[in-house]
């Protein structure tokens, strides 16, 4: 179709709405339930491993034996349950805050509560079914975080290491009046009908009117 004279008629610049040229759809945000259980969790596993360690120090004062009189297998086991404490501790809170670093330090707290676990009847030279017994018979308070590492540990592992975890405490929410897509800001639209002028030219002149003849000089 051509107007008046001659040319191809041009169209306004359309305005899509989201997905159609104008700005994407927003993302949804994920679900933080795996996060927030595999804080807490770990937070309970941390609560075990400090339990342990702190009943164990206590046991040495009553005993009057300072922590540089142990072997070092029983200094490694000590060791082993404070490393997980911490770790289970930072990584909670970080979860908290919404960091993907929480989650990589609630999988490291969670690894090294098992390992300590599973290693300390093998350093202190135990049977493990004699210990295994101790553990769930609560006896002592010693068992009793060690029990809390055995069972919250693992569901630490599995809810930190889960993709909808790292998925929410990585996500943040898109700016308003933002397009990540299209650079930020808003694009310069050019007026319908009249071409881009390039530079280092000079302007083009309006189109002339068809049928009259141009002015000749006299």
């Amino acid at each position: 179709m051509t107007n008046p004279y001659g040319y191809p008629a041009q169209q306004g610049p359309g305005y899509g709405g989201y997905g159609q040229g104008g700005y994407p759809a927003p993302q949804q945000r994920p679900g933080g339930v795996t996060a927030i259980l595999a804080a807490v969790f770990g937070l309970l596993a941390a609560v075990g491993g400090g339990l342990v360690l702190i009943r164990a120090l206590v046991q040495l004062g009553d005993l009057g034996v300072s922590i540089g009189d142990l072997p070092g297998n029983a200094l490694t086991s000590l060791g082993l349950f404070m490393a997980a404490a911490l770790f289970g501790l930072l990584g909670a809170v970080i979860t908290f805050f919404r960091s993907a670093a929480g989650a990589i330090l609630l999988l490291i707290g969670a690894v090294v509560g098992l390992a300590a676990f599973f290693l300390y009847p093998a350093l202190l030279k135990l049977k493990f079914g004699r210990f295994m017994s101790e553990v769930f018979g609560f006896g002592d308070a010693v068992y009793i975080g060690m029990l809390a590492l055995l069972v919250f540990a693992p569901l630490t592992l599995i809810f930190a290491a889960l993709p909808p975890t790292f998925r929410y405490l990585r996500y943040r929410a898109p700016v308003a009046g933002f397009d990540p897509s299209q650079g930020g800001g808003y694009p310069q639209q050019q007026a319908p009908g009249y071409p881009q002028q390039q530079p280092g030219y000079p302007p083009q002149q309006g189109p002339q009117q068809q049928g009259y003849p141009p002015n000749q000089g006299w």
